[in-house]
């Protein structure tokens, strides 16, 4: 790594560009090879912590709204994935933007497994990584779930399995794939920060763009867009289709509750003792397991993983029975296609909670399938809440009710006033949490914290 590194900063003007987890680790992996390096760092807060570095001599800080503008200054920026430059006036002139996924991915790229999608890949990512420590292969985890990848180089040998779950953010300003590339699914999300679907479809795809005939691309079989893609000739990967059932599109699909594939003579693997739930689900244990197959895992070990797999929280987490309510914590859901999917899969849904911060996201379909169910409550919160609202009165049926709250303080009243003894509430708000929320964890952990509360109301 340090010798491709020296590549891109020997002799040049090096700015760090955001300062957070990750700016904070690429400083970090630069400074233990260059020492003497003269790096910049700029962010918008004008309040970073900066302790420990007071007596770095090489290191200057630019701060404030216009830490922007001072791109073009620099030879080569490593950008933090967060950061969007959408929308910037300035002329980059021969600045190379670069980005910790880019680099690593370069460095390592014969040994990742890349796992992307608007929904399920932190559940593929960490399910792919259950599979192998069961398998006992020395592997590690990095990326979007918290761990910048450059903090795990010193952990990685030539035999190391790297699963590497990629966000959009930092896909977008990648310019090589990994030698297994797992694009899930692509949703309307984060137009906020690209603008439109296009661009941020892109970003996405950079995760096989860039591919030999030597890698391989597992991706939804039955996605008409992702299949646009693969006939256009936009990836050179040996492509790999999953579907849930047997079709002319899959690769790898399940029948009668057994994985089976037709890209490998393997044996069928069962999966009826799985812990993850709903429809969605199988289509990230086939994308898993197709990975996992690949790098040569034993079948028994990945049947065994399947069952002792521990779902993440926020994701359908069942959170506990209380009061005989069954709730249900689906945080993460942050798009029109994630709660649709949660209501088939908590089919027992009497309560939902629904809303948030408004990004401009088409519910029409979502609002058509709600108003076709048999939920009977429905609680709307925020900008997004107040939008599905307006739409969702004109298509409600007689038994459903509508409730509308500024917060979640006032969830309790409601959801033990109106919910059914023996069915579930249900959230799953089909919108960010950042109107009234940090994020996604900590709504749900609210969330939970509410249903505790009143459980202590039976008492």
């Amino acid at each position: 790594m340090k010798e491709l590194l020296e590549k891109y900063v020997s002799g040049k003007k090096v700015l760090i560009l955001g300062f957070g987890l990750e700016g904070r680790s690429t400083l970090k992996l630069l400074r233990r090879y260059f020492p003497d390096l003269n790096l910049a760092v700029a962010d918008k807060n004008t309040n970073l912590d900066i302790s420990g570095l007071e007596n770095d001599a090489h290191l200057n800080f630019i701060l404030g709204e216009n830490y922007l503008e001072q791109i073009p200054l620099f030879d080569v920026v490593f950008k933090t994935p967060g950061i969007s430059l959408n929308g910037l006036t300035i002329n980059l002139g021969n600045t190379i933007l670069l980005s910790q996924s880019s680099v690593f991915i370069e460095n390592y790229k014969q040994q990742i497994i890349g796992i992307t999608g608007t929904k399920g890949k932190s559940t593929t990512s960490s399910l792919i990584f259950h599979l192998l420590q069961t398998a006992r292969k020395d592997s590690v985890f990095v990326g979007n779930i918290g761990q910048p990848p450059f903090d795990v180089i010193s952990k990685i040998n030539s035999q190391t399995i790297i699963v590497f779950e990629m966000s959009s953010h930092q896909l977008e300003h990648t310019f090589f794939s990994p030698h297994i590339g797992i694009l899930l699914n692509v949703f309307e999300e984060h137009l906020d920060h690209y603008h439109s679907f296009e661009k941020y479809s892109l970003a996405k795809l950079n995760i096989a763009k860039y591919q030999t005939s030597a890698d391989y691309f597992i991706f939804n079989g039955k996605d008409a867009w992702l299949n646009d893609f693969i006939n256009q000739g936009q990836t050179k990967g040996l492509k790999i289709g999953f579907a849930s059932s047997s079709s002319p599109e899959a690769d790898i699909y399940i029948e009668n509750e057994t994985i089976k594939c037709s890209f490998l003579d393997r044996k069928p693997i069962p999966i009826s003792e799985r812990t993850l739930r709903g429809n969605h689900n199988l289509n990230n244990i086939l994308a898993a397991t197709a990975a996992c197959l690949l790098q040569n895992i034993a079948e028994k070990d990945i049947e065994t993983g399947i069952k002792t797999f521990k779902p993440l929280e926020h994701r359908l987490e069942y959170v506990g029975t209380f009061c005989g309510i069954e709730f249900i914590n689906d945080s993460i859901s942050t798009i029109p296609e994630s709660t649709m999917e949660a209501v088939n899969t908590i089919e027992n849904t009497d309560t939902i909670i629904l809303g948030g911060f408004d990004r401009g996201i088409d519910y029409r379909q979502l609002i058509r399938f709600l108003a076709d169910s048999s939920i009977h409550n429905f609680i709307f919160t925020g900008p997004a809440g107040k939008h599905m609202l307006d739409e969702f009165s004109i298509l409600k049926k007689g038994f459903q009710q509508t409730f509308f709250i500024q917060s979640f303080n006032e969830l309790p009243a409601i959801i033990s006033g109106n919910t059914k003894p023996g069915k579930a509430c249900l959230l799953s708000p089909a919108a960010s949490s950042y109107d009234q929320f940090k994020n996604f964890e900590e709504r749900g952990r609210l969330f939970k914290k509410i249903a505790g509360l009143i459980g202590e109301s039976c008492h």
